[in-house]
């Protein structure tokens, strides 16, 4: 066995001999418990970290319609990496069974940034006349210059949950791992948002703004989490957590054409036909819908925190 090969196989060895000499040694630490356990009561906890955002929650928006909620069909929530922060009752009936609650509030920004490069991406094909017309690749490229800006808030949402918690004492007062459910109520609120754009057509002497704005709203949902983690010296929690609810909100939704110029006029497209400047901000205003609609939005997110139990 060449020095290459055998070094790690060392190394395995000992890291071997290492774990099996702990783990002999907490099983005869664990034969007789310590009286410093926490056996029944109640303590409280304070925990904090990070806010992943999971499917829906997370997916950007790809074409306009996605950019406006609708009734019936779910919005995409464009949620960063974020934060979390709560407080939680933890009341022991047995060493290895507790009820549980809590209160937590989750952070998560807006990924305004890829939103809007989708926005622009989007603008460049409408339903103009009947026909699905690239903006930015069509005959009308050449007398049409548009761009396009998306500015949104981040989304925030809190939750008050409440179930049970059952530990597995690895050694007691020392460590154990955990497996926990709870239900309760989200009360979530939607970012606003706002989609702008620009249009200037300067043979028909045109420089128009079209601002959609989608306000921001509030809601309730029955929330659901499933978690598990690790206890260390009866103090330290270390815990990941699973949280699914899907709040229902009522969108306010403003657009508004801000037009600066004056002449108007027709042109005749080779492969379009006759088209005026209202038949292009009219196709632009048709996919930015103005309604209010209630509507149902998935909130997933995957909580990693650390608590301390006082």
């Amino acid at each position: 066995m060449n020095i290459a090969s055998f070094l790690p196989f060392r190394i395995l060895s000992v890291a071997v001999l290492l774990m099996i000499s702990t783990l002999a040694t907490f099983a005869k630490a664990g034969d007789t418990p310590r009286d410093d356990q926490w056996k029944t009561g109640n303590r409280i906890l304070v925990r904090g970290g990070v806010s992943v955002p999971m499917f829906g929650f997370a997916a950007l928006p790809i074409t306009i319609a996605d950019f406006t909620p609708q009734e019936g069909r779910m919005p995409a929530g464009a949620a960063m990496l974020g934060a979390t922060f709560g407080v939680g009752t933890m009341y022991r009936l047995h060493p290895s069974v507790a009820v549980i609650g809590g209160l937590d509030v989750n952070y998560n920004p807006y990924n305004t940034t890829e939103a809007e490069k989708n926005l622009r991406t989007s603008i460049g094909a409408i339903n103009l006349l009947g026909l699905n017309i690239n903006l930015l690749s069509s005959a009308l490229a050449s007398i049409l210059q548009s761009s396009s800006s998306f500015t949104a808030q981040a989304h925030w949402n809190g939750t008050l949950t409440g179930g049970l918690r059952y530990d597995f004492q690895i050694v007691p007062a020392i460590l154990s791992a955990y497996l926990s459910g709870e239900i309760g109520a989200m009360y979530g609120v939607y970012p606003q948002t706002e989609s702008k754009v620009n249009l200037t057509i300067p043979l028909f002497n045109i420089n128009a703004d079209i601002i959609n704005t989608v306000k921001q709203t509030s809601g309730v949902g029955f929330v659901w989490a499933v978690g598990g983690g690790l206890l260390v010296s009866e103090r330290v929690n270390l815990g990941v957590r699973y949280v699914a609810a899907a709040p229902t909100y009522t969108s306010s939704i403003a657009t508004v054409v801000d037009s600066r110029g004056g002449a108007t006029g027709t042109l005749i497209i080779p492969g379009i036909g006759r088209i005026s400047s209202q038949d292009i901000v009219s196709s632009i205003l048709g996919a930015f819908p103005e309604r209010n609609a209630p509507f149902s939005f998935p909130t997933t997110i995957i909580q990693c925190t650390i608590a301390y139990a006082f």
